[in-house]
């Protein structure tokens, strides 16, 4: 097929491609720079023809469209998209004889560039050819051929639900939202200020303008478990799928933090399969790409066999990083890139060092990275949280606390039910959404309307009240769930202290607590502080006061329940009577001041 004229390309090749025609043979024509600025003008103008190319089929103009597919296929001939939809639109014309044969010299050059053979698709749909088979129409790309079955025409991508399904009204969180959504909408700038900078350029590597350097591409959703991140999370992929991104989803769990990489292999991975881009790509560039077949073996099939020297273990790890690098902007070539890493407190070491990386190495590129973190459960020796403060540090990177909804926001949560009932999950759910939507199908659930409307106080007494007397005090499973899983990661000893503190109320002061431990197996001071010390950073408690006028908050209003329902009646007993004697000894002389809270551990003591 003759190379057409230069003035026959697309407008914007012609304008960035002022090279010779062999700029992808393997003798090199020219500077890496150069190359740089071809590969991209090449992609362009690939995806600026493909679309008048689908215009034109639409208007039933199938002539222009096969003039278009040829001087595209002149610049790249191993675009096998456009392979695809040529052979097509020659087979919708009656000209069967030029059909195979595109599909013959496509072969030719897969086998000899790049030791590749065409994709099952693109080998159906010549065979389909042969036979004379009836053919889909050339609008779908790619194509799907099977023998003897009837025609469909399949997505542009392989689908995937972002988030999860039949969710509730979002409520209370347009703030977060709108910082989300400037976030997309600057990285996709940064990529239009890109190739302006690109088309201008000269011999000289592209420079990414400053505003691109300095926007962030990295945000971080902090805040406890059940708060809102990773529906926050959801509801920017969502975004990002209608404006046309890539995007992938991909979750960190406990039980996989020993696996290296364990996060980004899925990344990776979901990134190939949902992005639009050629798979030749890994082939034009083996050398880099060798080092990925560790975390994604099917890559054996798209790279040729090479012998790689030897490399310390610290070189072999740059040339994994570097080739997860190039994987990911090459695939935000065709479309913005939108990577969310949710649940990053479970992240294994190499995952977070990758993370880094990463966020360094992707600047001014059209790739956004997302992850959710429960900030509060990350031991102080965690590996991200030295990346988030080298990163932060850097300014390379945006956090997002998400804070408790307001009483209104949660009712507006469950609105719909009784006014107690309402008042009764406002006092225990205490601004979490997850726990207050799991309430509220609970109580629907059992049928249970009849509760009785908390009344603010600060004394111990209302405060256990509230939580435990007079309300149904089984807790749903997937709450009680959360919370067996968050006190799992203390010892025990942190535990039996905390149970024993949670008889005292939702606070208490560190000298009551230390006046109840009697008798031969009572810990002593020191232990005490430690194990409140084990507490506090796993986010079990909080405190406040110096002194002797410590007082420590539990983190949330169920887990006192939670830990206060798990003691059988006699120890319950027992403990509300040894909690009466110590708060009789703390008000002496003044005991109307305590009258409520002794009363009621005196009632519960039995």
């Amino acid at each position: 097929m003759p190379m057409p004229s230069m003035r026959c390309w697309p407008k914007r090749a012609q304008a960035v491609i002022p090279v010779k025609p062999n700029s992808y043979s393997k003798r090199p024509c020219c500077s890496m720079q150069e190359t740089t600025y071809q590969r991209n003008g090449i992609s362009n103008g690939f995806r600026r023809g493909a679309r008048a190319c689908s215009v034109r089929i639409a208007r039933a103009a199938i002539p222009g469209g096969i003039e278009t597919l040829d001087r595209l296929l002149a610049i790249d001939p191993a675009n096998e998209a456009a392979v695809q939809r040529l052979i097509l639109l020659l087979a919708q014309a009656g000209r069967r004889g030029e059909a195979l044969r595109v599909y013959q010299r496509f072969a030719a050059v897969l086998k000899q560039e790049y030791k590749m053979a065409p994709l099952p698709e693109t080998r159906a749909l010549y065979e389909a050819t042969q036979r004379g088979a009836q053919l889909p129409l050339a609008g779908a790309s790619p194509i799907s051929i099977a023998q003897d079955k009837p025609q469909q025409e399949p997505e542009a991508r392989p689908y995937m639900q972002v988030g999860r399904s039949n969710q509730s009204q979002l409520v209370g969180r347009d703030q977060e939202l709108a910082t989300l959504q400037q976030l997309l909408h600057t990285t996709e700038q940064a990529k239009r200020m890109k190739l302006t900078g690109q088309k201008k350029a000269s011999a000289l590597a592209p420079i990414a303008p400053l505003e691109a350097r300095q926007q962030h591409q990295c945000v971080l959703l902090l805040g406890d478990v059940g708060i809102g991140k990773t529906r926050l999370a959801e509801e920017m992929g969502r975004e990002a799928r209608r404006r046309g991104w890539t995007v992938t989803w991909t979750r960190a769990y406990a039980q996989e933090t020993s696996i290296p990489y364990r996060m980004w292999t899925e990344t990776l991975r979901k990134a190939m399969t949902q992005g639009l881009w050629q798979r030749q790509e890994l082939a034009r560039r083996p050398l880099i790409y060798q080092a990925l077949r560790a975390l994604l073996p099917e890559l054996e099939d798209l790279l040729p066999q090479m012998e790689l020297s030897a490399a310390s273990p610290e070189q072999e790890q740059l040339r994994l990083w570097e080739a997860a690098r190039s994987l990911l902007i090459t695939i935000s070539e065709s479309a913005p890139l939108l990577i969310v890493l949710d649940d990053l407190q479970w992240a294994d070491s190499s995952s977070c060092e990758l993370l880094a990386y990463l966020v360094r190495q992707l600047r001014g590129h059209p790739i956004l990275i997302a992850g959710t973190c429960r900030d509060i459960e990350l031991p102080p020796t965690h590996p991200l949280r030295t990346v988030l403060n080298d990163l932060q540090r850097e300014s390379a990177i945006e956090t997002i606390s998400v804070q408790p909804l307001t009483d209104e926001q949660i009712r507006m949560l469950v609105s719909g039910l009784p006014e107690p009932v309402v008042q009764h999950i406002q006092a225990h759910a205490a601004g979490n959404p997850f726990f207050a939507e799991e309430l509220a199908r609970n109580v629907e659930a059992a049928g249970t309307t009849q509760f009785t409307a908390p009344t603010p106080t600060s004394n111990h007494a209302t405060k256990h009240n509230n939580l435990a007397l007079d309300q149904p005090s089984a807790l749903p499973d997937t709450i009680a769930a959360v919370l067996d899983l968050r006190l799992g990661r203390i010892s025990s000893a942190c535990h039996r202290l905390l149970v024993r503190a949670a008889v005292l109320g939702g606070s208490f002061e560190f000298s009551a607590l230390r006046a109840m431990e009697t008798g031969p197996n009572a810990i002593d001071e020191d232990t005490m502080l430690d194990l409140l010390e084990e507490a506090l950073q796993a986010g079990m408690l909080t405190e406040e006061g110096s002194g002797t006028r410590i007082t420590y908050h539990f983190w949330h209003p169920l887990l006192v329940s939670h830990l206060y329902d798990g003691l059988s009646a006699g120890r319950r007993a027992s403990l509300h009577r040894r909690a009466a004697e110590v708060l009789l000894n703390t008000y002496k002389g003044r005991e109307e001041e305590g009258a409520a809270a002794i009363t009621f551990h005196l009632v519960k003591g039995g």
